[in-house]
C-alpha cells in the first residue's frame, strides 16, 4: 500500500499556533502518515500505535548511528540533535548501564531530600516580588527553580541557573538554523565544558553529588566512557529544564483561565496529585518523540520500512478518544489517568518523580501565596517552535501584593504530595 502522505510539521508557525487542532487532523485523518519534511518520516497519532512504538524498542530504536555523511543520525528528536542524549538516545545493552547508575538517585523516594529545597527556593524566588504584586512566572519561577535543583542534583552551582537555563530555553523554542538556535547550541557549548571539568575535578576530590557518581563510574560491569559520562550529565540537566518548566508554565496559564479549577485546588490541595497527571496529559510537555524502525514492520494497514524514521505524536496521543473518555476536556481529578507524557516501557523518563516533586512546590506555592494572580495575556508568549517542547517563554503577572516569608510555606500546605 502506498504512503499515506500529509502536509505535517512539526517545527512549523501554523502548527505552534494550531497544535490542538493539528493533532486531532491528524488522528482523525491520518492518524499513520507519512511526512515528506525534514528528509521524511512516518507520524503516529493514536495512543495504541504510539504505545505500542514506545514499548518495542527493539523494532523502534531511540539510538543514535552513524549517517551516510559520518555525522549521529536517528536518535528521539526529527531533525536529529546535533548532541547525543543518553540514556534517551540509548537502547538494550548501553540503556541498562545508564539507567542502573541514575535509578537510585532518582527514584520516587530518594528525590523526597530535594523537596525542602524546592519549596525554600519556589518561596524565595516569589519573595523577591510579591511586595510588587508583579512578576513573570517563567522568567522568574518556572525557568530558575527547575534549573536550581537539577544543579543541586548534579553538584553545580546554583547560583549560575541563569547560564544553565538560557540554551536550553532557547533550543528547543528555537527553529533550525536560526540564530536562537545557534546561540543556543554555543551556550550548550560552554556548558558541556562546566560538565567536563567538574567531572574531572570529582574524580580528584569527590562529593555526595551526581556527578561525583558518574564521574567514578569507570570500573566493572557499568563503567561509562569519558562521553558518556558527559552525555548522561548533559542529558540530566537539560531534562530537569524542559518537563517541569514546560509542565508548570501551562498549568499557570490553564488555572489563569479557568477559576473553577483554580479555586477547587486552593480548597484542597490533596487534588493537586491528580491535577498533575492531568496537566501532563493535556498539556503533554514533550510533544513529539522520534525513533528509527530497525526492521520492516507493520502498523495498522502500512509496511514502515527498515530505516525509516517514525515520528510519535505523544500530545495527539494523549487526547485519543480511543483512550480517554471526553479527551478534549479537562478533568481535574480524572482517574485512572494513563497518559504517555513520561513515555512508557524502559524509557519511561528516569526524572519523573523529581519533575512532579518540583511541579508541586511551584504550583501548591503560588495557589498560596499568589492565588488571585492574572496573566498579561497580552504580553504572555508561548515557543514559536512547539515540535518538541509546549514551553513558554514569558508569562507576566500580577497579583494582591503579600509579605516576604524567607522562602518557608505553612506547614498544612506545604507538601498535599508527600507520600
Amino acid at each position: 500500500m502506498d504512503r499515506p502522505v500529509t502536509h505535517f510539521d512539526q517545527h512549523s508557525q501554523d502548527h505552534a499556533q494550531n497544535w490542538e487542532a493539528s493533532y486531532r487532523r491528524l488522528r482523525e485523518e491520518s492518524p499513520i502518515a507519512w511526512s515528506n519534511a525534514h528528509g521524511g518520516y512516518w507520524i503516529l497519532s493514536r495512543y495504541e500505535d504510539v504505545a505500542t512504538a514506545v514499548r518495542d524498542y527493539a523494532t523502534f530504536a531511540s539510538g543514535r548511528f552513524a549517517g551516510n555523511d559520518g555525522a549521529l543520525a536517528g536518535g528521539i528528536a526529527i531533525p536529529s540533535l546535533p548532541f547525543r542524549l543518553i540514556p534517551t538516545e540509548t537502547d538494550p545493552p548501553d540503556w541498562e548501564r545508564m539507567r542502573r547508575l541514575l535509578n537510585p538517585v532518582l527514584g520516587p523516594t530518594t528525590v523526597q531530600r530535594f523537596r525542602r529545597s524546592a519549596q525554600e527556593n519556589t518561596g524565595r524566588l516569589i519573595d523577591n516580588h510579591v511586595e510588587t504584586g508583579r512578576m513573570d512566572l517563567v522568567k522568574d519561577l518556572a525557568n530558575p527553580l527547575p534549573t536550581m535543583i537539577t544543579l543541586e542534583l548534579l553538584g553545580l552551582p546554583a547560583s549560575e541557573w541563569r547560564r544553565f537555563a538560557e540554551p536550553f530555553n532557547l533550543f528547543p523554542s528555537s527553529p533550525p538554523g536560526s540564530q536562537n538556535r545557534a546561540r543556543a547550541e554555543h551556550g550548550m557549548a560552554w556548558i558541556y565544558e562546566q560538565i567536563q571539568q567538574a567531572t574531572v575535578d570529582r574524580r580528584i576530590d569527590p562529593r555526595d553529588d551526581l556527578i561525583s557518581r558518574a564521574a567514578n563510574a569507570n570500573s566493572g560491569e557499568d563503567a561509562l566512557t569519558e562521553d558518556e559520562i558527559i552525555d548522561l550529565l548533559f542529558n540530566v540537566l537539560g531534562a530537569g529544564l524542559d518537563t517541569s518548566t514546560s509542565l508548570s508554565s501551562n498549568a499557570f496559564w490553564h488555572l489563569h483561565r479557568h477559576h473553577g479549577d483554580r479555586d477547587r485546588l486552593i480548597d484542597d490541595p490533596t487534588l493537586l496529585r491528580e491535577a498533575t497527571e492531568e496537566f501532563l496529559r493535556f498539556y503533554t510537555p514533550i510533544q513529539t518523540q522520534a525513533r528509527t524502525a530497525t526492521r520492516n514492520c507493520r502498523i495498522g494497514d502500512y509496511e514502515i520500512a527498515a530505516g525509516d524514521r517514525v515520528l510519535l505524536a505523544l500530545s495527539g496521543a494523549n487526547r485519543d478518544p480511543a483512550a480517554f473518555e471526553d479527551p478534549e476536556k479537562f478533568l481535574l481529578d480524572r482517574f485512572p489517568n494513563r497518559h504517555l507524557a513520561f513515555g512508557m516501557g524502559i524509557h519511561r523518563c528516569v526524572g519523573s518523580h523529581l519533575a512532579r516533586l518540583m511541579f508541586e512546590a511551584m504550583v501548591s506555592t503560588v495557589l498560596h501565596r499568589m492565588p488571585d494572580y492574572v496573566v498579561d495575556e497580552t504580553r504572555a508568549q508561548r515557543y514559536p517552535d512547539i515540535g518538541t517542547i509546549l514551553g513558554w517563554t514569558t508569562m507576566p503577572v500580577t497579583f494582591s501584593p503579600g509579605s516576604v516569608l524567607d522562602g518557608e510555606l505553612p506547614a498544612a500546605k506545604a507538601s498535599p504530595l508527600t507520600p
